[in-house]
């Protein structure tokens, strides 16, 4: 979760004011490729259990699978969501640090 921090600051350079922007972008453009990945996944499984529940083992739930399909991916993206809010907020900058206390950057002597 810090690496967003690490490549946000990368990317910016010395322009503070586009830091936090870029933080929320990159969030986003993860958080969106982790439902899509996590979601297919998901509703691989439950085609596949519906399909053997309904035509293997002729259970006869036809009228419950699209109600299991909009919970479960309600519920991925609420867990999204807030993981990309935890995300955003682990690296969200209020005001520029002050010059030469940075790690990365050595400090400047008169």
């Amino acid at each position: 979760m810090k690496r967003v921090g690490i490549i946000a600051s990368k990317i910016v350079k010395d322009k503070f004011y586009l830091y936090n922007l870029y933080v929320v972008a990159i969030s986003f453009i993860f958080s969106f490729f982790l439902f899509i990945i996590a979601g297919s996944t998901v509703l691989f499984s439950l085609k596949i259990l519906a399909y053997i529940s309904e035509k293997i083992l002729k259970l006869g739930h036809e009228n419950v699978w699209p109600v299991i399909f909009s919970v479960t991916m309600i519920t991925l993206a609420v867990i999204t969501f807030i993981f990309n809010l935890c995300l955003i907020f682990m690296n969200f900058k209020i005001r520029e640090p002050r010059r030469g206390f940075n790690r990365h950057e050595p400090r400047k002597t008169i």
